[in-house]
């Protein structure tokens, strides 16, 4: 191929304005915005999905979190309380505190 072929090539798949469009816009570059437009929803669409999925995990997070904290403290009520018998004792401050170890 020549340069001058290929040159000619290249201008025949450039859009050409259509003087009947509003404008004078490009019927071919409103296709190829249109199919922007709707990929950019597509995209919104599944950033959507994500945003609530993340949403959901926070929350199921923060729940979990919750819940670790009343079972440590429910925990420590235990170990105390067993403390208390086994020495026959009011308050026993040897045993470790577990949510100083976080």
């Amino acid at each position: 191929m020549s340069i001058s072929r290929d040159t000619n090539e290249i201008s025949e798949m450039t859009p050409k304005s259509d003087e009947n469009s509003p404008n004078g816009q490009q019927t071919n570059g409103e296709d190829v915005s249109d199919a922007d437009l709707q990929e950019m929803e597509a995209l919104n669409d599944s950033l959507d999905q994500l945003s609530s999925v993340l949403d959901m995990m926070e929350k199921r997070t923060d729940d979990i979190m919750a819940q670790s904290l009343e079972l440590l403290k429910s925990n420590r009520a235990i170990r105390e309380a067993m403390a208390k018998e086994k020495n026959g004792q009011g308050d026993n401050h040897d045993l470790p505190d577990p949510m100083e170890q976080q």
